[in-house]
């Protein structure tokens, strides 16, 4: 678990659901855009809020050289730890592919208290392109959750037996079974 033996990422064995074939991939030292998705997926409600954080940040502007030496400490004892479902196609699945709307969630096991346990869900467009329509391969986030080891040993993450973090994954078809496109239209061309 700690930072200095943890891999960069870890794959989760195979499963198959309904002719979807996926497993987790999990970063235990986050992706290297973990911080900027962490800012924008958490925005201000209020814009009142924003307009005083405005003020704020530049106050803290004057103080920002004694920050910086605190941040970089910070960024030495916690992390972001990344995680996603991601698509893992057989070699019999056609060109084209895709599994559309597919519902997935992605867990972090609380050993002491499963009620505990971290979940996000979502909803994609599995598919072996990039496109711009929104289809991608993977699908999770880069900003699962945001602590220290000692956080996570200290409320029940960390499995006592064997020193490991548990994530598990659930899928639901509900676009139904797999669908083939005529043509791809990708972003990179």
């Amino acid at each position: 678990l700690s930072r200095e033996v943890a891999p960069e990422k870890f794959r989760s064995r195979t499963k198959g659901v309904g002719g979807f074939v996926f497993g987790l991939l999990v970063f235990p030292q986050g992706t290297k855009s973990a911080p900027e998705h962490a800012k924008k997926n958490r925005p201000s409600k209020d814009v009142d809020r924003e307009a005083a954080a405005l003020k704020e940040k530049e106050r803290e502007k004057e103080k920002e050289k004694e920050k910086e030496r605190e941040k970089e400490k910070e960024k030495k004892e916690t992390r972001w730890i990344s995680a996603f479902v991601e698509a893992r196609p057989s070699e019999d699945y056609p060109a084209h592919w895709y599994f559309e709307d597919v519902q997935f969630l992605v867990s972090l096991i609380n050993f002491e208290d499963l009620k505990k346990s971290i979940v996000k869900h979502d909803k994609h467009t599995f598919s072996p392109v990039e496109s711009s329509d929104g289809k991608a391969i993977d699908r999770g986030w880069h900003d699962f959750v945001h602590c220290d080891e000692a956080t996570l040993r200290n409320n029940g993450f960390v499995d006592p037996k064997d020193d490991t973090v548990c994530f598990r994954a659930s899928v639901y078809l509900a676009g139904g079974a797999m669908k083939v496109s005529p043509k791809t239209k990708s972003r990179y061309m």
